[in-house]
């Protein structure tokens, strides 16, 4: 009986051994791409230190790229294996975990984008980039042993299947594409860039730049712009330096405040940090409203300096209660404060102040449409308002003179042809005649809580926009 047993279990493992060479056969048969010739991309090798090949790695693709970071500066950073590479690459260049073909990897060098590749060599998990392929053999930069090096299809197949496949696809920024007038850019940041107390992934949504009051952007001494949005139910804030790389600083610890808009007051040298209270809302009329609070803090990269001021004062709101309203957005003009806030199916409303604070003075409702979570920009002497709803084609746009009165000049006047529902959430930087917008995709079907990403578009004004 033990005999027949151990033949049993012998058989069951030759017939496993069978099933997967058959697979690795076909799937190094599905080689796609043209049968003779080479393709070989020019990415800079380096050598890796002991145990540091996906620190090597990265670094080879970022110097692909133009970015300089050697395998040291990663592992300082944080980044020393494949599982969790991605927040760093995606700094610089859009990069996302897949499971691919040989056909994939053919694709992707054909595009021009070298692939990191985590395979198991004996016992022991190993990082390698494919970096080119010709009719016979994918051409690889292993670490730990050399510079295009070429391998069999079904060789590579062998080593990458215990690791169902795994890679970082790769692809860089420099080359928006163009669609109609707009530049689209891509992911620029991703719910992976983001992790909380635990070191868990946060979602990220609802980004506003950080301002200053006359509405242009804050920049610290080191010439780095700042981007705070909702983390989860945290407040989470990014910098940058060029609009295209976002670096993840930290999180506010104000669990259930969400939708932030912050403004830097040079004078006072205090950030005020509006947001909408998730947790504590206010019900009417089978609709719901957040609250709208306020907290302050001395340094947006020491984000610990930050307190909680409490809930606003809106004297006169309509809504259901003196804080109620949602995605609370600030600006100054001719020495007035003014504070735009969201009701959704109720409108868009706006209030006053003569000082950045607490309390405000209710104006009136400007937008009866259903909308939410504006972004304005100021051009050629006009106010403009890009606004959307949860589950709109696009961002429609307003402009005016007086903030009280506006016209709407566009119906979906910002859309992303990739994505045919476009959540509203976004902010944007009027940079030299060129506006960019960072904005809000959903991942899922669920447009309220998503997981969301934040892509970047831009469009020239100059060309795009009769006022």
């Amino acid at each position: 009986m033990k005999v027949r047993n151990l033949m049993l279990v012998v058989a069951s493992i030759l017939l496993l051994l069978v099933l997967v060479f058959a697979q690795i056969q076909m799937l190094a048969r599905d080689g796609g791409g043209p049968e003779s010739g080479k393709v070989l991309l020019d990415v800079p090798f380096v050598r890796q230190k002991e145990w540091f090949c996906s620190e090597a790695s990265a670094s080879m693709v970022l110097a692909y790229y133009g970015y300089n970071l050697s395998q040291d500066q990663i592992t300082e950073l944080g980044y020393d294996r494949f599982e969790n590479m991605l927040p760093l690459l995606s700094k610089y260049v859009r990069a996302e975990y897949s499971c691919l073909t040989i056909k994939d990897l053919k694709k992707e060098i054909d595009e021009r984008n070298p692939v990191i590749l985590r395979i198991l060599l004996g016992r022991y998990l190993h990082t390698i980039v494919v970096v080119g392929y010709d009719s016979m053999y994918i051409y690889i930069h292993d670490p730990g042993d050399g510079p295009n090096l070429p391998v069999k299809p079904e060789t590579l197949l062998s080593v990458w299947w215990p690791t169902n496949f795994n890679a970082i696809i790769l692809e860089g920024r420099s080359s928006p594409r163009l669609f109609g007038e707009w530049y689209y850019y891509g992911t620029v940041i991703s719910t992976e860039m983001v992790t909380g107390v635990s070191g868990e992934i946060l979602n990220v949504k609802d980004p506003e730049f950080v301002r200053l009051p006359n509405h242009t952007l804050f920049r610290d001494a080191d010439g780095q712009f700042y981007v705070v949005l909702t983390a989860w139910t945290y407040i989470g804030v990014f910098r940058t330096k060029d609009i295209l790389n976002y670096e993840f600083v930290g999180y506010l610890d104000l669990h259930g405040k969400v939708a932030p808009y912050c403004i830097y007051h040079p004078q006072e040298r205090i950030f005020y940090l509006f947001y909408t209270d998730w947790r504590n809302t206010v019900t009417a009329e089978r609709s719901e409203y957040g609250r709208l609070g306020l907290a302050v803090g001395e340094d947006i990269r020491n984000i610990s300096s930050f307190k909680d001021k409490g809930y606003l004062d809106i004297r006169g709101n309509l809504l259901p209660d003196l804080s109620a309203g949602w995605d609370p957005y600030v600006f100054s003009v001719n020495g007035t404060y003014y504070m735009m806030f969201s009701a959704a199916s109720h409108g868009v409303h706006i209030a006053s102040s003569q000082s950045l604070g607490r309390t405000w003075t209710y104006i009136s409702k400007i937008i009866d449409e259903r909308r939410e979570n504006p972004t304005l920009f100021y051009y050629d002497s006009k106010w403009y308002v890009m606004i959307g709803i949860y589950d709109a084609d696009g961002y429609d746009l307003y402009n005016s003179n007086s903030f009280l009165n506006w016209t709407l000049l566009g119906k979906d006047w910002f859309k992303d042809p990739e994505n045919p529902l476009l959540p509203a959430g976004s902010t944007s930087a009027l940079i030299n005649g060129t506006l960019y917008l960072l904005y809000q995709v959903s991942l899922d079907t669920d447009l309220v809580h998503g997981p969301f990403k934040i892509n970047l578009a831009s469009i020239n004004l100059t060309e795009n926009l009769t006022p």
